[in-house]
């Protein structure tokens, strides 16, 4: 699917719109996936044309086999940058820019034999100009329908939406669903192949060849499985049934950090982006492109079998720094307005799909500079409440992302690009100075605004980005260290989803504790949401979840709060609930840096649906208190082995959990005063992977250094 220079380029799109690609004078609209011809033998495709950005708005009209399928077709953004420079075309005064539509055809759209894709769109002039397609779908095997039914609260939806691994027999080759959608668009190299596809709104159809195949239905990591073997031969049909298995009430699951097609390093249709977290049971996701406000409600609104089941709220990933790839780190902010300006690094804002300028906010001139920027955020943020008149305005979250790096997971890469910590030369072995201090080490923190922000003056941390172990070491050891100089932010994990797979939706995922009485699931408020995030009623997870409480006399608290211990004595308790197939590896119980507590792993690696661990402890001074489940550090004793069903489903899941921190009053002042570095512990920074399959590296996008 792409042109033929694409396939022979698997690493990236970098030959896109040359040779090969079918872009016609003058003004370079055409369909770029599928290919002309192509004969498509797989039960999924993406499907993507390009047109003028000059068209009339609302025109664009596409049909597949005569039928109006418009809507499956999503138009997003300009190209980005690394596709722009190939589809611009020369149309005499003036390059056109070309704007994409994109979606993911499945089977259920598809006809056997020839299709017949047509673009249609308005022009100057009132002129339609038509753009055709034509491919074959020929799928080899046998045709199997599923169904998929999903339990949960005491209700039965019959449109649920769901994975549907295929494990192959033993010998034969693994089934490949891929997609160009699970590709990044910014030329980096992911794997690609994947071996599930969705049911989107219940119901799939794919082909299998011949022989016993194994179903395995997933949801996200709070539901069960349910497994089928399909018969040898034959066309079948079957329905599967997964239960909700982990039931919270009073919470609701969030990733606070999702890109699709309107980052330009995404093929991903927001369409099929909000099938993949429906198939995850997430329930709220945060909108979070590259330098645009995305809102997935209207399009939510739209699906009437997404309807009910999920919500999003807007926000955006801003790039703050003199360069998109070495400057002040990436951060997101939300909640926004689709329509509210939103600063980038180049001082411009995007407004829905026009560039304007924003007054006031201009590009960050060096890697500190980004207070600057939070303030502007905040003062928008102060507009749109004022403009409302709402009291319940949840004002702004800012969460610094991946501050130490990102994962590209194919090849277990640990990349130096938006890494803020590493780029201000933040050492957590280090105190930070007092306010106002202008030279030495972690200084840099500290550059304050006119106003007093420095860029300390975040709400979260996202301590855990995608998968890798390495990474997740390094910036918890960060976290700990904030928390002893008594900064406390809360600690979130996210997907960084850019693409279908391997960035898997779900894992791992948030889950907020809400105040009692307050609407949860996908009815949460977006005041209620940003206060119990800030409050730090937060666990992140790829699997188990533990509950953590802190018991000190009439006092008692979980993540988040404060508790009163003037006895100085308290119990720390941890119940760990998990579906029958995920692993409750080793629970540690961290205070003040160090483990103090630790229950081992079962010796025989099964799955536990629960466990709980009590723990008395006697303490000297104020102490934060967490839990952590799980065996992060690769030890011989890993309870996720890749024989389990867990490794199946979650390939590149860690089995892993954490909460944040319970903070106790010892002294009785009804404060938390933070113990310092130098009567706290941290943990050993990370040793890098001797074999070198998970390294650091640093570059700019310029290239003019590589270490």
């Amino acid at each position: 699917c792409g042109p033929s220079s694409v396939r022979e380029n698997p690493a990236g799109f970098d030959a896109a719109g040359s040779e090969g690609a079918d872009i016609p004078a003058p003004d370079g609209a055409g369909w770029l996936f599928p290919d002309a011809d192509i004969v498509w033998r797989q039960p999924e495709m993406l499907a993507c044309v390009f047109y003028p950005a000059t068209v009339t708005p609302g025109s664009l009209r596409i049909a597949l086999n005569e039928h109006d399928r418009t809507d499956l077709f999503l138009p997003d953004q300009r190209f980005g940058e690394r596709w722009q420079t190939r589809l611009k075309v020369d149309a005499g005064p003036a390059e056109t820019e070309l704007w994409k539509a994109l979606a993911v055809l499945g089977a259920s759209d598809l006809e056997r034999g020839e299709n017949r894709l047509v673009a249609s769109f308005e022009v100057a002039g009132g002129r339609r100009k038509q753009l055709e397609r034509r491919f074959r779908f020929d799928p080899s095997g046998r045709r199997i329908r599923v169904t998929v039914t999903r339990l949960a609260r005491g209700r039965e939806d019959l449109a649920g939406s769901a994975r549907i691994l295929v494990v192959a027999p033993e010998g034969r080759p693994t089934v490949d669903f891929s997609t160009w959608s699970s590709t990044s668009a910014a030329g980096l190299s992911r794997q690609r192949k994947r071996s599930w596809t969705m049911t989107r709104g219940g119901e799939a159809t794919l082909f299998l060849p011949r022989g016993r195949y194994r179903l395995i239905a997933s949801g996200g990591p709070l539901d069960g499985l349910d497994e089928w073997e399909v018969p040898e031969d034959g066309d079948h049909e079957h329905v599967f049934r997964i239960r909700r298995e982990v039931e919270l009430p009073g919470t609701v699951t969030v990733d606070f950090h999702v890109h699709a097609a309107p980052s330009g390093d995404s093929l991903v249709p927001l369409k099929e982006r909000v099938w993949t977290f429906l198939a995850a049971g997430v329930d709220v996701m945060i909108g979070s492109d590259h330098g645009r406000v995305t809102d997935y409600r209207p399009l939510i609104a739209r699906l009437p079998t997404a309807t009910g089941r999920i919500t999003a709220f807007a926000g955006v990933e801003a790039g703050l720094g003199s360069t998109p790839w070495r400057g002040g780190g990436h951060w997101n902010f939300w909640p926004l307005s689709p329509f509210q300006p939103v600063s980038t690094t180049d001082g411009k804002t995007w407004l829905g799909r026009q560039s304007i300028k924003m007054k006031g906010v201009g590009p960050v001139a060096d890697d500190t500079d980004v207070p600057s920027q939070f303030d502007a955020y905040k003062k928008n943020a102060e507009l749109r409440r004022a403009r409302n008149g709402r009291a319940d305005d949840p004002g702004l979250v800012i969460q610094l992302n991946h501050p130490r790096g990102i994962q590209f997971q194919a090849r277990r890469r640990l990349q130096e690009v938006h890494d803020w910590f590493n780029r201000v030369g933040f050492d957590a072995g280090v105190p930070i100075p007092p306010a106002g201090t202008n030279a030495g080490t972690n200084s840099r923190l500290l550059k304050a605004t006119v106003a007093g922000t420095t860029g300390l003056d975040f709400d979260v941390l996202e301590i855990w980005n995608r998968s890798s172990r390495h990474l997740y070491l390094e910036v918890r050891r960060d976290w700990f260290s904030l928390l002893n100089q008594g900064y406390i932010r809360t600690a979130t994990a996210n997907t960084d989803t850019h693409n279908v797979w391997p960035d898997q939706a779900g894992y791992p995922l948030n889950v907020v504790f809400l105040p009692d009485g307050a609407p949860d699931g996908v009815n949460v408020t977006v005041a209620t949401l940003a206060e119990a995030v800030r409050r730090g009623h937060v666990v992140g997870t790829d699997g188990p979840v533990p509950l953590l409480s802190v018991l000190a006399g009439e006092s008692h608290g979980g993540p988040g709060d404060l508790v009163a211990a003037p006895a100085r004595r308290v119990t720390v308790r941890v119940e760990v609930r998990a579906a029958t197939w995920v692993p409750i590896g080793q629970i540690r119980i961290w205070a003040n840096g160090r483990v103090v507590g630790r229950q081992p792993a079962p010796r025989d690696g099964r799955a536990r649906s629960t466990r709980r661990f009590d723990l008395e402890l006697a303490l000297d001074r104020d102490t934060w208190i967490l839990a952590e489940v799980g065996d992060p550090e690769n030890d011989p004793d890993m309870t996720v082995r890749p024989d389990d069903r867990y490794r199946l489903v979650v390939p590149h899941g860690m089995g892993l959990a954490f909460t944040n921190a319970v903070r106790v009053d010892v002294d009785g002042n009804g404060r938390f005063d933070a113990p310092g570095l130098e009567n706290a512990d941290l943990p050993p920074a990370p040793r890098t992977d001797p074999a070198g399959r998970e390294y650091r590296r640093r570059r700019d996008r310029a290239g003019q250094s590589v270490r």
